[in-house]
């Protein structure tokens, strides 16, 4: 169901996820977090399939610091660029979905202002047009200038875990309050949940805070799915 496509990036060639559904409604545009491994969100992608989604992931390198620097964040905001552009339908409604750093590239792509500081801003590439978007555990200090996200209209479903130790809750919902006039952002806390309790496989080294990952996960796709057709 879940096949892998080389295309073409800035960077060079780009492995990309690809699934396509024989009834498509929507393209999904999964973002990994910072081990930019797709196959930890196999699952949803397959759910996404099976429910009539085409689903596009690139294939990241792992970033090797907690803080990415500027060049980093370029080659996945271009990758991701590129994986939409070359690997899903330009005629379907296009849905971000994004983990931890992944989430914060689709709020550029989205229209949101990338800054490492206060003088050096990260150009996102223009021209994807989102439906709505999915951030999990989304990292927002990139977006802490006034007007960072003055130009983001799409609607948002917003994941944080009460255990998240690396995107706290009063971190993520930032995003909720500077939105808030807007009335775009449908967030969900998830009290026993932590940073990766949304990845369907962990990494190697973290045990997960949710007692029944398989139910837990299968409620986060449901829900995910009533927000993609509300």
């Amino acid at each position: 169901m879940i096949k892998s496509k080389t295309v073409q990036s800035k960077a060079g060639n780009l492995s990309v996820f690809v699934g396509q559904s024989e009834t498509p409604k929507y393209n999904v545009l999964l973002a990994p977090g910072s081990g930019g491994d797709p196959s930890r969100h196999l699952k949803l992608l397959e759910f996404l399939v099976r429910n009539g989604c085409n689903v596009a992931s690139p294939c990241f390198e792992r970033l090797t610091t907690s803080i990415p620097n500027a060049e980093s964040l370029k080659i996945r905001l271009d990758g991701l660029h590129s994986a939409a552009r070359e690997c899903l339908d330009p005629k379907l409604p296009l849905i971000g979905i994004g983990h931890s750093i992944g989430a914060t590239l689709l709020l550029g792509l989205a229209g949101g202002q990338v800054w490492m500081d206060a003088n050096h801003r990260v150009d996102c590439p223009s021209g994807l047009k989102f439906h709505k978007l999915i951030l999990m555990a989304p990292a927002t200090g990139y977006f802490q200038a006034p007007d960072a996200l003055e130009k983001v209209i799409t609607p948002i479903q917003l994941w944080v875990g009460l255990r998240d130790q690396i995107t706290p809750k009063t971190q993520v919902a930032m995003i909720e309050h500077r939105l808030s006039g807007r009335k775009l952002v449908d967030f969900r806390i998830v009290e026993n949940a932590n940073h990766f309790s949304f990845m369907d496989e962990l990494p190697p080294t973290v045990q997960d805070t949710v007692e029944n990952r398989s139910l837990f996960l299968d409620s986060v796709y449901s829900e995910i799915w009533s927000f993609l057709n509300s």
